[in-house]
């Protein structure tokens, strides 16, 4: 997947170089310290908490858009037509532009994991997986009122999860 920073002496076109999701929008002259930090950004890290955790990202919505951190994202789910629901903190749901697929090449792996083909959501503000009849389960974020239901293949995947996780947490 390429990354794209803008460098010029223009900052009239700032917002519509976000709106495609470009890393920077450096203006000339650049300062190195600036350029360092853009640099640093590029590079091939893993996904860190520290590193990839904490970026944001620009989200298009009717009204214009807003910097969503990807750390308050709980889930993403697409409701057709290139729109999506994101769920954040504290219930709050919003609607934007975009595609899953879109969304599952800038989102960090190691954070997030498509449940569904219509559905992404953040591993971390897993707080309960419950069973439902048929074998399937149902999922609770934290901030969440929403319940997820992953597809059947990859409910498996849910329950190693969960069971890594309370391995992880019984190791004091």
């Amino acid at each position: 997947r390429s990354k794209v920073v803008f460098v010029t002496g223009y900052n009239e076109y700032a917002i519509q170089a976000f709106e495609v999701n470009a890393v920077d929008y450096l203006l000339k002259p650049v300062e190195e310290k600036r350029l360092a930090n853009t640099i640093n950004r590029l590079l091939p890290k893993g996904d860190t908490p520290s590193q990839k955790h904490q970026d944001r990202v620009y989200v298009k919505l009717d009204t214009g858009g807003r910097y969503v951190s990807f750390s308050d994202i709980a889930a993403i789910s697409s409701i057709g037509g290139n729109y999506l629901r994101l769920y954040l903190k504290k219930n709050e749901q919003i609607l934007c532009r975009g595609t899953l697929k879109q969304w599952a090449g800038i989102l960090p792996s190691s954070f997030f994991m498509r449940i569904h083909r219509s559905t992404i959501i953040n591993t971390g503000r897993i707080s309960s997986v419950s069973p439902v009849k048929g074998g399937a389960v149902a999922i609770r974020l934290s901030g969440q009122s929403h319940l997820f239901t992953p597809s059947r293949r990859m409910t498996g995947r849910i329950r190693l999860l969960m069971e890594e996780k309370q391995r992880g947490s019984s190791e004091c």
